[in-house]
């Protein structure tokens, strides 16, 4: 190979320090796959990789145009005769078991976390009648992706084992094991005892499952990343949506805060582990964002509700000017860079609206949007959107549920995990009262709750009916207590006494909207001075 320096600059991935040649069968180079490393902004390594043929010379093209793919130490397979293969993750692993053993060992150019689409059918054919030993790196992915492999290639292979190394961490594989002195004894102690394919998937894994199976079968329910159904552990998307300017960033950046402090959301919903999260933000500025999030973390304090500088450190923002969601041509920025660095467990886009450079009208549409945010980051996001306004509403519109008052088409409702709904509690309350509906795919839908959003801390708490109620009166207020209570009659101490009660009212507000009945001849009052107060029609 020629020397790595023309590829320093390329592209700003950093300095080459590993190359991986492919050669087919004789010894020919078809490609490399290179590792570049580079210290990000906040000084961690970051890593890329690119796949880039070679021509007759050794000279590096920087595409892969026409090249013939196989696995690694494909020739030193072909020459090996029948010694047993060991199919790993990753070439680093590869150089490092051969060099410590001695043995055989292989992969594809491509890791078990770029999914099964990545394995090419053409794959199985170099382990004919060899003996396998699989060895995933431990994480589900990789298990998943190895297990498949292997199944598929019973019938092919003369025997294959799958092998998962005990002692390892989260993402752990061979190369961390060999560092904790792994012995080649060791190794065949394990594979001695490793089972044999074809193993039986778990149903947790499978797409095609019988209903006797999942009647027999104890199965774990769903993971979740705050209970009650609202964001599951799956790759997806909840919505929080309502009209503009009605509170959805102040209710999204407090749920962002739940999150990063592992505490309750809304009071009941159980945040079930600390989780990093990444704001995109659009509509707000920098300043704006750190008055809310000031003002919330003082208000949370009050309620006993503590975020600490740890906490924080997991909150990250993104101003969004330079992101444009287009379907075809997506202007990402440094967004992916960042999201790689991050490793967010949730990212929020708010709003959606000014990010989507597509008609969000139609369905075709919106399935590439989500796969467009599948591909920039595999996980949940939370997308903020506005409901359709209500003057453009179609006759009887305004009854339908509100997950389906969301602007654009209604596939963007029927793909999604969750969605909440933030909605002024009615015209006769103040605009800090709210009313706050969900919808769950996952679990038994939550009630709709009542909110009250401390004009000061900007945080929403749940209150019941009956403080809702708390000062607050009308003329259809009486006639129902009226009518209800008393049956369309009653004494002017006992109604009064009673509205009085239940609003929390003083009297004389009470008698002016009698009196304003009276005048409507709605209500009117039985002759004495002791005379009781009656409806007029008790079909009111």
């Amino acid at each position: 190979m020629k020397s790595f320096e023309p590829y320093k600059l390329t592209e700003k991935l950093g300095d080459p320090v590993a190359s991986y040649a492919y050669k087919d069968e004789e010894g020919k180079l078809l490609y490399f796959k290179f590792r570049f490393e580079k210290r990000n902004d906040k000084g961690e390594l970051e890593k890329t990789f690119r796949i880039w043929r070679a021509d007759n010379k050794g000279n590096i093209i920087r595409n892969i145009q026409g090249v013939r793919r196989i696995i690694y130490n494909l020739n030193k397979i072909n020459d090996s005769g029948d010694k047993i293969i060991f199919l790993l993750e990753g070439e680093k692993d590869c150089d490092n078991l051969m060099t410590k053993f001695s043995v055989l060992a292989t992969t594809s150019d491509i890791g078990a976390g770029a999914g099964k689409k990545k394995w090419r059918p053409e794959y199985y054919e170099f382990f004919q009648d060899r003996d396998v030993i699989i060895i995933p790196d431990n994480d589900k992915a990789s298990k998943i992706f190895y297990r498949e492999i292997g199944n598929n290639l019973v019938g092919i292979a003369k025997s294959i084992k799958f092998l998962e190394l005990p002692d390892l961490k989260e993402h752990g594989d061979i190369t961390d094991w060999l560092m904790q002195g792994g012995t080649l004894a060791d190794l065949f102690e394990l594979v001695k005892q490793a089972p044999k394919f074809p193993l039986s998937i778990p149903i947790e894994e499978r797409f095609l499952v019988t209903a006797k199976e999942l009647i027999e079968t104890d199965l774990n329910p769903l993971e979740m990343l705050v209970g009650g159904g609202l964001i599951p552990k799956v790759e997806g998307y909840a919505l929080i949506g309502g009209l503009a300017k009605e509170g959805k960033t102040l209710l999204s950046t407090q749920l962002g805060l739940n999150l990063v402090s592992g505490t309750n959301f809304l009071e009941d919903f159980k945040i079930n582990k600390k989780c990093k999260i990444l704001y995109i933000y659009r509509e707000n500025t920098k300043p704006g964002l750190k008055m809310i999030i000031e003002k919330q973390v003082e208000g949370l304090k009050k309620l006993d509700i503590k975020i600490n500088k740890d906490d924080l450190g997991n909150f990250y923002t993104y101003y969004g000017r330079d992101i444009t969601l287009d379907l075809k041509n997506p202007l990402l920025g440094n967004l992916e860079k960042d999201i790689k660095a991050i490793e967010p467990d949730i990212i929020f886009l708010d709003p959606i609206g000014f990010f989507i450079g597509f008609d969000i009208n139609k369905a075709e549409n919106i399935k590439k949007f989500r796969d467009l945010l599948m591909s920039i980051n595999p996980g949940f996001w939370v997308l903020i959107h506005h409901y359709t306004k209500p003057r453009y509403l179609a006759k009887g519109e305004s009854d339908i549920a509100p997950i389906y008052r969301l602007l654009g088409s209604s596939y963007l409702a029927n793909t999604c995990e969750s969605f909440i709904g933030l909605e002024k509690e009615g015209e006769r309350y103040s605009n800090e009262n709210k009313k706050i509906y969900f919808t769950t795919r996952s679990e038994r839908e939550p009630i709709p709750l009542h909110l009250r959003r401390d004009p000061v801390s900007l945080i929403y708490e749940v209150i019941d009916s009956v403080s809702l109620l708390k000062g607050k009166i009308t003329k259809d207020d009486i006639v129902r207590v009226l009518k209800q209570s008393f049956k369309g009659k009653a004494s002017y101490a006992d109604l009064v006494r009673l509205c009085s009660d239940q609003f929390a009212v003083k009297e004389g507000r009470i008698a002016n909207l009698m009196k304003e009945l009276k005048e409507s001849q709605i209500i009117e009052k039985e002759g004495g001075l002791r005379g009781s107060w009656y409806l007029k029609n008790l079909l009111l």
